[in-house]
């Protein structure tokens, strides 16, 4: 059973288009968000996504909050015609032996989703497109420099060869790479470096129809595993880089011989004879944060101004929050607030610092393993962060 997806149509940004106010490098969540509130704005805006489609991405579930995100955006029927799998809950062995069940029932967003991520990722770009966005497919940004008027002019490379651009902003939307703020010489700050190996289960029979998400601690990491609307079973093995080397969990043995450590999760796969369809893929999944989210003439959003653990489940409804947080700030700027970018980069790191307590708190839950590295990690008092 293949994975169901819209693909992205191969449109590009009008080739007589030159002078933007804002250029968006990276057309992901938080880029395709940034997007779709800057057009509803009357702002020219370009999108250059280096992709013809955003293929599998990890991080298929949503929370609660993500719902009035989507209904800020003006998205909820796009959403829906998306066909998204209705989560109500979470499952998860963690700090003990038993399996605890939290409902949404009382959640005051109601309850969540899982999603085909390509689908998702498509629907907000052609809903940025719909609203005036240009989107410049398989481009890159190769060369940018800031003018003293504060404009930037920009090289783009592309299926048709290069191309230049000016803009008054541009948002970096690239992703845990923070392509364009490193090279205005932000840095990105690491709490660690964690790894997940992504694998999406193929059923040889009826599916399963619980849709909770599964979360298992076991000594060396945690497990995930959440339904897909197509019937497969998205699963990950979360753990630190030397850990997962040591037991080469990055392969399809490996990662079977780690599964089979696990109790509820191997039983939800194994009951419903679920397989791999291919080899894991090996992805970062680490906390860390740039040390300013903007600079002159330039912010950035979602994973590429912080990045979440996905234990969070912050990833997503991050990437919306940042991308409509942004949009209001450029559109400040470029009415002539010249410190519109200030309170947004303020946002970010207050909203990192309260993930981090967090994130803390729920990791030091997990004691059953306290002896070993990767809880141990964890589990010291203040997060030692390094910088690269």
């Amino acid at each position: 059973m293949g994975r169901v997806g819209l693909r992205r149509t191969t449109g590009s940004a009008d080739l007589s288009a030159r002078d933007f106010a804002a250029v968006i490098v990276g057309g992901g969540v938080a880029g395709a968000a940034t997007a779709l509130a800057l057009a509803r704005k009357g702002l020219p805006t370009l999108v250059v996504e280096r992709n013809g489609d955003q293929g599998d991405r990890f991080g298929e579930s949503l929370a609660p909050s993500v719902n009035p995100l989507i209904e800020r955006l003006g998205l909820r029927e796009a959403f829906l015609a998306t066909d998204p799998l209705p989560c109500y809950g979470n499952r998860s062995a963690w700090g003990s032996d038993r399996l605890d069940h939290r409902d949404f029932i009382r959640d005051p967003y109601g309850h969540g989703w899982h999603v085909d991520r390509p689908r998702f990722d498509a629907m907000l770009i052609d809903a940025a497109r719909l609203a005036g966005a240009h989107v410049a497919l398989r481009s890159t940004v190769v060369a940018a420099s800031r003018l003293e008027n504060g404009s930037w002019p920009l090289t783009l490379e592309g299926p048709d060869g290069p191309r230049s651009v000016t803009a008054r902003v541009v948002v970096d939307a690239s992703g845990r790479a923070s392509f364009f703020a490193r090279g205005q010489g932000a840095r990105r700050l690491f709490e660690d470096h964690l790894v997940a190996a992504v694998a999406i289960l193929e059923p040889e029979g009826p599916p399963i129809l619980d849709s909770t998400t599964l979360i298992e601690a076991c000594r060396d990491g945690w497990w995930y595993s959440a339904l897909l609307p197509d019937g497969c079973l998205a699963t990950a093995y979360l753990t630190d880089p030397d850990l997962l080397a040591a037991t080469q969990c990055g392969t399809s043995a490996g990662w079977e011989a780690a599964l089979a450590e696990t109790t509820y999760t191997r039983l939800r796969i194994a009951k419903h004879a679920y397989g791999l369809a291919q080899p894991p893929r090996v992805v970062a999944a680490g906390s860390a944060f740039l040390d300013g989210a903007a600079g002159p003439g330039w912010l950035a959003v979602g994973d590429a101004a912080a990045s979440f653990d996905p234990l969070s489940s912050h990833g997503i409804a991050s990437a919306l929050s940042t991308g409509l947080r942004a949009a209001a700030s450029v559109r400040a700027y470029v009415d002539g607030a010249r410190d519109a970018f200030q309170p947004f980069a303020v946002g970010v790191t207050r909203s990192f610092a309260r993930y981090q307590f967090m994130r803390q708190a729920y990791y030091a839950e997990e004691r059953r393993w306290s002896d070993a590295p990767f809880w141990r990690r964890r589990q010291r008092l203040r997060s030692a962060v390094s910088s690269r």
